[in-house]
């Protein structure tokens, strides 16, 4: 599959929230998506945050055509969410029920779902890291 970052920011959209506002596998890039009753929260392995340049904030758009998720410092003008100090971790339980419902991702017998990032894309002010949640080959079998 061929990522062009210019005709993904065409299709992206951003994730839609409410107003209201662990992997750490070595050599790995990716995230784990966790919705639990401790808390939902997107977690980043430390390479991959660091590949993004170890932002303070972060903004989510989704291609739900194509099953991505893009995470980057600066893909638009709307919301950014904090990245906790301690780990790369970001707190939202809106974001996490928005994703989930987006690519509908199934938390019945479990509260983690960890996904690798297919590409860090350093071609613009800062990376953008392009995350498979669904394969659509896939789905369309």
């Amino acid at each position: 599959m061929e990522l062009n970052l210019e005709n993904l920011r065409k299709e992206a959209m951003e994730v839609e929230v409410s107003k209201v506002q662990s992997s750490k596998g070595r050599g790995l890039l990716g995230i784990s998506i966790v919705k639990n009753r401790n808390g939902n929260r997107v977690s980043f392995t430390e390479n991959l945050y660091t590949e993004l340049n170890s932002p303070d904030k972060v903004q989510f758009m989704v291609i739900p055509k194509r099953g991505l998720l893009l995470i980057g410092e600066n893909l638009s003008n709307k919301i950014s969410y904090n990245v906790s100090e301690k780990r790369p971790i970001v707190y939202s339980e809106p974001l996490v029920r928005s994703l989930a419902e987006t690519f509908n991702l199934d938390y019945s017998n479990r509260t983690s779902i960890s996904f690798p990032c297919v590409k860090v894309d350093t071609t613009g002010e800062s990376p953008i890291a392009i995350i498979q949640i669904v394969d659509m080959e896939r789905e369309d079998d």
